[in-house]
């Protein structure tokens, strides 16, 4: 079961922790209530909500232990100095700051699921 969230905007990270190998989901989304129903039951043509469907799936069923952390308020960026509130309903800086994490979280023991 997912956790109860918001219908609002905000970013999340899925923690996969497998037996012999960790994994890691970053994603955003406009509404996180629906993004995660999509991952609970995915359409056929939703093709990222397929795949993730079934690394869940395949982590539940190995035993492995699956976490999640979602950010829906409090963003903050320091740009030139200046610290700036992040507005999460701004699809460009959601997918800024997604980005950022993917690319932060790279060179760890921890392999990125996103693609």
């Amino acid at each position: 079961a997912f956790p109860s969230v918001t219908s609002g905007a905000g970013l999340y990270r899925l923690r996969l922790d497998g037996v012999g190998r960790s994994q890691m989901y970053i994603g955003e989304s406009v509404n996180l209530r629906r993004r995660f129903g999509n991952y609970r039951g995915p359409g056929p043509t939703q093709q990222t909500s397929v795949r993730i469907n079934a690394l869940l799936k395949e982590t539940i069923a190995a035993g492995a232990i699956i976490a999640v952390d979602i950010v829906t308020e409090g963003v903050k960026l320091t740009i030139n100095g200046v610290q700036v509130s992040v507005d999460l309903t701004d699809k460009a800086m959601r997918r800024m700051i997604e980005h950022a994490a993917i690319v932060a979280t790279g060179g760890t023991d921890i392999e990125i699921a996103n693609r």
